[in-house]
Formats: C-alpha cells, sequence, structure tokens
C-alpha cells in the first residue's frame, strides 16, 4: 500500500505510471497475437510489410525535424502554437523529399524495394499520420494529458492486432498487415486532437513571422536533435534493407519477428527503469557531484535480470518457436539464439545511457549510434563481398553491436565518476 501511495501522491511517479501502462498493454497484445498472426501470414508477406514499415520507423522520428519536442517546452501557448503550424509545414517537405527518393530507388531497382512496387507508397500515407501524433502527443503531454496518451495507444495496438488478423483471415497478405496498420495509425488521432480543436482560434490567429520566430528560437532541434535521431533510427532499421537485399523477403520476415520478440523485454522494463535510473541519478549527483552508486545498483540489477533471461531465450527459442509461432517459423528462432548477446547487452546499456543526460555528455549517445551504422554497413559489404550465409551475417552484427554496447558502458561508467559541474549545470 505504501507504494501505491506514493505513487498516487507523486505527480511525476504517477504520469510515468500512466504512460508505462499504455506500453506494456500494448506490447503484451503484440505478443499474444503473434502466434495467430503468424499462421495466416507468410515469411515472405510479413517480409514485404516490414520493409514498407522499416520506411516509416526511418523517419517517423524526424518527419517534423524534432520542432515538435519544442510545443512540449514552449514558453507561452502561442510559441506551442507556432511550433505546431511550423512543424506541419516540414512534415509536408519532409514526405515530398521521401516519396521523391522511394520513386528514384524503385526506378534504380533495388532488388528488396523493387519485389514490392508500388505498395513502397503506402508508407507515405502512415509517415503523415504519424508526424501528426508526434504533434499531437507533444501537445497533449504540454497540457500533462497523459491518459489520452496511454490510452490511445493501447487502442491502437489492440486495434492493429484485431485488424491483421481479421484481414489474414480474408486473404489479403501483405495489403491486409498494411492496411491494419494505416487504421491503427488513425485511432484516437481525433480524441488526441479534442483539446486542439477546442482551441482552433490560436493556431487560425499564427502569422508567418511567428512560425519563423519559433522556429529560429528552437533551430537546435533541427541542427543538431534531428540528425541525432535520423542515425539513431537508421542504424538498426537498415538492417531489414540488407536482409532483403542479401537474403530476400522471407529472411526478413524472420528476422522482423525475432527482433520484435527480443525487443519486448527492452520496452517492457529497460525504458522503465531508465526512467527512474534518471531521477536517482540526477539526485546523486545534486548531492555528491557524481552518481556512480546509482550507476552500481542499476547495472547490478539489469545485469542479474539479463543474463539469466536471455539465457533461457536463447537455449530455448529454437525448440519453442516452432511450436508457439506454427511450422516454418523454427528459423526465427534460431535466428533469436544468434542475437541474444546484442540483445542481452541492449537491455542493460539502454537504461544507462540517459547518464549522458545527466552528466552533459549528450554526445557520446550519438558516437553510438554512429558505431552502429559503420558495423551494419561494414557487415553488409563483407557480406556482399564474400557470399556469407545470413547466419555469418547476424552473428556478425550481433558480436559488432554487443563490442559496441560495452565500449558504451564503459564510457557511462567513467561519465558517473567524473562530472564537469558547467556542463551538467545545462540538464537541471
Amino acid at each position: 500500500m505504501t507504494l501505491v501511495r506514493k505513487v498516487k501522491n507523486n505527480t511525476f511517479l504517477k504520469n510515468i505510471f500512466t504512460l508505462s501502462l499504455g506500453t506494456i498493454f500494448a506490447q503484451l497484445i503484440l505478443f499474444f497475437t503473434s502466434p495467430i498472426i503468424t499462421r495466416i501470414y507468410t515469411a515472405e508477406q510479413f517480409g514485404a510489410y516490414t520493409l514498407v514499415v522499416t520506411l516509416v520507423s526511418m523517419f517517423t522520428p524526424v518527419i517534423n525535424a524534432k520542432y515538435d519536442m519544442g510545443i512540449v517546452v514552449a514558453d507561452n501557448d502561442k510559441e506551442a502554437s507556432a511550433l505546431t503550424v511550423g512543424s506541419l509545414g516540414i512534415q509536408l517537405s519532409v514526405i515530398a523529399l521521401v516519396g521523391t527518393g522511394l520513386a528514384a530507388v524503385l526506378a534504380m531497382g533495388v532488388t528488396s524495394y523493387s519485389a514490392i512496387g508500388l505498395w513502397c507508397f503506402m508508407a507515405l500515407p502512415l509517415l503523415w499520420f504519424n508526424g501528426i501524433i508526434n504533434i499531437l502527443s507533444s501537445y497533449n503531454n504540454r497540457h500533462q494529458q497523459f491518459k489520452i496518451i496511454a490510452s490511445v495507444t493501447f487502442m491502437r495496438s489492440l486495434l492493429q492486432a484485431a485488424g491483421q488478423i481479421g484481414f489474414g483471415l480474408l486473404k489479403m497478405g501483405m495489403a491486409g498487415l498494411l492496411l491494419a496498420q494505416l487504421l491503427s495509425t488513425l485511432m484516437g488521432i481525433t480524441r488526441q486532437a479534442k483539446h486542439a480543436f477546442a482551441n482552433l482560434k490560436d493556431f487560425l490567429q499564427v502569422t508567418r513571422m511567428d512560425v519563423i520566430a519559433a522556429l529560429k528560437k528552437y533551430k537546435n532541434q533541427a541542427l543538431f536533435s534531428t540528425p541525432a535521431s535520423l542515425i539513431n533510427a537508421f542504424s538498426y532499421s537498415v538492417l531489414n534493407i540488407f536482409i532483403g537485399n542479401l537474403y530476400g523477403l522471407a529472411e526478413v520476415g524472420y528476422y522482423y519477428i525475432s527482433y520484435r520478440l527480443l525487443g519486448m523485454p527492452i520496452q517492457l522494463i529497460s525504458m522503465n527503469v531508465a526512467k527512474v535510473y534518471l531521477s536517482r541519478a540526477t539526485e546523486e549527483r545534486q548531492r555528491t557531484g557524481k552518481f556512480v552508486h546509482a550507476f552500481r545498483k542499476t547495472l547490478l540489477l539489469l545485469t542479474a535480470a539479463s543474463i539469466p533471461m536471455f539465457f533461457l531465450v536463447a537455449v530455448l527459442s529454437p525448440k519453442v518457436i516452432g511450436v508457439l509461432f506454427g511450422p516454418g517459423w523454427e528459423k526465427a528462432g534460431y535466428y533469436i539464439s544468434l542475437l541474444t548477446p546484442m540483445f542481452a547487452a541492449k537491455f542493460i546499456v539502454t537504461s544507462l545511457t540517459v547518464s549522458f543526460v545527466v552528466a552533459g555528455k549528450q554526445k557520446y549517445d550519438i558516437f553510438l549510434q554512429i558505431g552502429f551504422l559503420i558495423e551494419s554497413v561494414a557487415a553488409y559489404i563483407l557480406a556482399l563481398s564474400f557470399g556469407w550465409s545470413i547466419t555469418a551475417f547476424l552473428l556478425t552484427i550481433s558480436i559488432l553491436y554487443s563490442i559496441n554496447y560495452l565500449v558504451v558502458l564503459y564510457l557511462v561508467y567513467q561519465s558517473s565518476k567524473h562530472v564537469n559541474p558547467e556542463t551538467a549545470r545545462t540538464t537541471e
């Protein structure tokens, strides 16, 4: 009861708990419906769907040039309205660029996307609506409408799962997967926009000069946060494209299921641990000038959870996945075993990378993402040059990414011991 009372009385913890519930239930829906969905769709259909969604994943974080984040911290509602209008304009420009680039890729006959054809352009409406959701989520955040964000996240996941099952039973194939994705993306937009519609006059009164002034004020979002986010999204999403080019759509499908399953503990546990750790580390730094105690305690906790959990996953997956997801999906279980070291390291390090924010060394996080990108490109070139099997490719990725995480862990540890007061003060 003490913990429940503490959460209820602490607004910060209550907001984290509310948002976490939406994410947790959304992930659980995906997990429990996956064994049904994999029995309806083929690996090739999943692969084609994954390549389209990959485009959405790569560009959604930067489609508003990160100006949507400025809406949350804007000094007043007029400035927030100007950033909203500016974000919509930038969003339209980015979608035009992505569409032009996609048309060029198809014209060049890039293997993985040429197999999908015009269905690739389904990424454009998905990007548009995801951009609107970025803006509305920031608007909801500004007005502390966390229950709306959480409930909409849950309902979108529920509708996506129901749609994929329903359209799959109608034998719609990849089109069914994409249609379910589109409909679930649309779900809840009106509810999220309710407060914005009630203040529509504020947006209509925004002038061109208001938008320019707001964009100039928050230009660092576009100049620094946008490249970092793009590198972050690209470093992992590009693996889907590389696998499609090297080994075909079916292998993308197997990898997609493997990645989604391995990523669930990170979504359910690591992300929420990071929020608590950020608070504890900040408090310790303010008291002592460093936060090594919080780092060690959290590292021990995460390691104690990661090693046995992912060890069991590596051992059991090749035997269990085929039974759980149906005949033909045994490969996904084998790929999970290959990728387990990487995700075990990611599970630990993901929570601890917020240390860079506490220490005022955010630039290290960019180097981490650049490292992933260089490693993935290097593995792709080697696989292409020497005709590696997908097993060799995934194992190489797993080893290289794991090493990268260990390097980052060392940097985090060093940051926790030595904090520059002048730099760290900017995070307060």
